[in-house]
This record gives C-alpha cells, structure tokens and sequence, in this order.
C-alpha cells in the first residue's frame, strides 16, 4: 500500500512538471517574433509594438535609398541581393537604446520568417546605421 501511495505521489508530481514545462514558452525561431534574432545579437530592447509593411526591393540596388541600405546592411554582414525584386516585410522597433541621445528605430527587413537585414533608423536626422555600430548605447 504505501509502494503504491509512493508511486501515485510521484506520478503526480511528474505530471505537473510535464505541464509546467509545457506551459513554458519554446526557445525555438519558429516561435520567436520576426527580427528576434537581430534584438537578441544586439541587445537591442524594444518599446512597445512593432509594425510591419510589405514591400517589393527594386531589381537593383543603385538609388540613393536602396543603395545606401544595401551598404549598411553588408557592413553589418547581411546581402540583400539575393532577394532583388522579391516582395519582403519590413518590420520596424521602436527601441530604448539612443545614439548620441537621439531616439531610434530598428529596422527589420524579411523574407517570410527569416531576417535577412536590419538598420537602426536615427529619428532626429533622417538617415541609417548600421546595427553593429558601437556608438548605439
């Protein structure tokens, strides 16, 4: 009897484990918001909820816009030309980390679920950075 009242306790107690462990949130990229990658390898801190928009990239990116996203986005180790004249999502943060105590954005360019750049958005000057620059704080 008391084998049998031990065995009983102890399953219980393995059941609510099991639940509690199922009731936790999974560390896997297919649950983790878009861009999650990139907050996570920066340290970047979000403030309040991001929006997205879709949008197609231009076949080439040689405009003043275009061009100089590309070069950022490579000079923090991101290509954007595999994806030329594929339609994306841009997803931008709104983050608490400044530059020279100007507010910024991050922003998240997309394929599907997979992050193929992002750029902080410096809102007092308009004009991009590279996530990688040490100057963000």
């Amino acid at each position: 009897m008391r084998k049998e009242i031990c065995l009983i306790v102890l399953a219980g107690c393995f059941f609510a484990f099991a639940m509690i462990g199922c009731g936790s949130s999974s560390s896997t990229p297919t649950s983790q918001a878009v861009g999650a990658d990139i907050l996570q390898k920066y340290n970047f801190h979000v403030v309040g909820q991001p929006t997205s928009t879709s949008l197609t990239l231009p076949l080439q990116f040689t405009d003043a816009n275009w061009g100089l996203k590309e070069t950022t986005c490579q000079g923090a180790g991101y290509d954007l030309t595999p994806f030329a004249g594929q339609d994306i999502t841009s997803i931008q943060y709104s983050i608490a980390e400044k530059y020279f105590g100007t507010s910024l954005s991050l922003n998240v360019l997309a394929k599907g679920q997979t992050s193929i750049c992002g750029f902080v958005v410096n809102g007092a000057v308009p004009g991009i950075i590279a996530v990688n620059n040490p100057d963000i704080k």
